[in-house]
């Protein structure tokens, strides 16, 4: 039975300097959180590689993200919506996807396809044909039936409550 040498110290410490000839300044990358685009290939990083979050408006530049870069989801959200409901809460016209429904007492509910959680409600009193639509008060808020929906209060001019055509328009 031959038996199995241990290497000399001198192997050992040749062993050594080549393996930190080899790697040390990618290790020293990694250890310092320093790699830079220059040491990554084109095309090399990928949707798995970036961690959730690490990418945000302030690491990208400006004018380096177009619309069409984004998800359907969120081009959607960017569109103005808008719809235009008669006093009956009956939606006279609007934008894709929109809905609208009478509550009672002069609200209404208006749900959109996506959450308007963040965005700015415009409402204005207004017929939904070609004549006048009155006089009148209108207010706007995020709905409590969930992110998607806004309610609308009409008033009279005097501040009661009526029932009043109106246009609503939401930005995100």
């Amino acid at each position: 039975m031959q038996r199995i040498r241990r290497p000399s110290p001198s192997i050992i410490v040749a062993g050594v300097a080549v393996f930190i000839a080899t790697t040390g300044g990618a290790l020293a990358a990694i250890a310092n959180n320093s790699i830079l685009s220059k040491h990554i290939k084109d095309g090399e990083v990928r949707r798995a590689d970036i961690r959730a979050g690490a990418v945000d408006s302030a690491r990208v530049a400006d004018g380096s993200v177009s619309v069409a870069d984004l998800a359907p989801a969120t081009r959607a959200a960017l569109k103005p919506m808008w719809a235009v409901v008669t006093a009956t809460g009956t939606k006279a016209r609007s934008s894709a996807g929109v809905t609208a429904a009478y509550s009672g007492a002069s609200f209404y509910t208006v749900t959109f396809p996506v959450s308007v959680t963040n965005c700015a409600y415009s409402a204005t009193i207004g017929a939904t044909g070609t004549n006048y639509g009155g006089h009148g008060e209108v207010s706007v808020y995020s709905s409590p039936l969930g992110p998607k929906a806004v309610t609308v209060v009409t008033h009279d001019s005097a501040g009661a409550f009526s029932d009043r055509p109106f246009h609503l328009v939401v930005v995100c």
